[in-house]
């Protein structure tokens, strides 16, 4: 079966990712409790849940922010960070994979960026995403959270720094601070990092940043 021209754009740039640009892994286990209570108590005007991934797209723009070391591209000469957070968020239209980005998240609630990936998500699944939906992203976020997944690690959407990849959220026994036990929603955040330019300290912090986010300020 041959692949369409977009399969073979995508082909070429994680064959290049893998091959040029050296990857390392951090992986943290966020409590999803705050997560999920927001999702029931702030639903769209319909009536349905807000995507989680809009909820960690928001996560991920603040801390970027306190991070922005991460927020950019690399050529292997030039580090360029951005003002700016210009997120990418990996979208499946059928047999392609799709990365529009939602340009100035930082500056948006959650339900702001929800609105946004769900309207890129059907121009995607739609074949009608227009160049500059498809340009300028400085970090980016995939999610296989709705398949039994319990974490990946992702190829880097070079020339960016980093990916985040999200797994299911499911239930499991947590220790609590004085001994007892509880059961709690979890999920597994999963960095890839280009070592040339962000060390593991950075990586390190980022990724408990967001857990931090997730846990105390949602």
């Amino acid at each position: 079966m041959p692949l369409s021209a977009h399969q073979r754009a995508v082909a070429r740039a994680v064959t290049a990712a893998k091959t040029q640009v050296p990857h390392y892994y951090l992986k943290v286990r966020i409590g999803a409790d705050r997560l999920r209570a927001w999702r029931e108590a702030n639903g769209r005007a319909d009536g349905t849940k807000v995507a989680v991934d809009a909820v960690l797209a928001w996560a991920c723009a603040r801390a970027l922010l306190r991070h922005p070391r991460l927020n950019g591209t690399f050529t292997g000469e030039l580090l360029r960070l951005e003002s700016r957070v210009h997120l990418g968020i990996a979208v499946a239209a059928g047999e392609e994979l799709h990365v529009p980005v939602i340009h100035g998240a930082e500056g948006k609630s959650i339900h702001e960026i929800d609105r946004e990936l769900s309207l890129l998500a059907g121009k995607a699944k739609a074949g009608g995403l227009a160049g500059a939906e498809v340009t300028g992203g400085s970090f980016t976020i995939t999610n296989l959270g709705m398949y039994p997944v319990e974490e990946f690690a992702a190829v880097l959407n070079v020339p960016q720094l980093a990916i985040v990849a999200a797994g299911r959220m499911a239930q499991e026994i947590a220790a609590s601070d004085d001994g007892s036990f509880r059961v709690r929603s979890a999920l597994t955040l999963t960095g890839s990092f280009d070592h040339r330019a962000i060390n593991g300290a950075q990586g390190a912090a980022f990724l408990a940043e967001i857990k931090r986010i997730l846990e105390e300020e949602l």
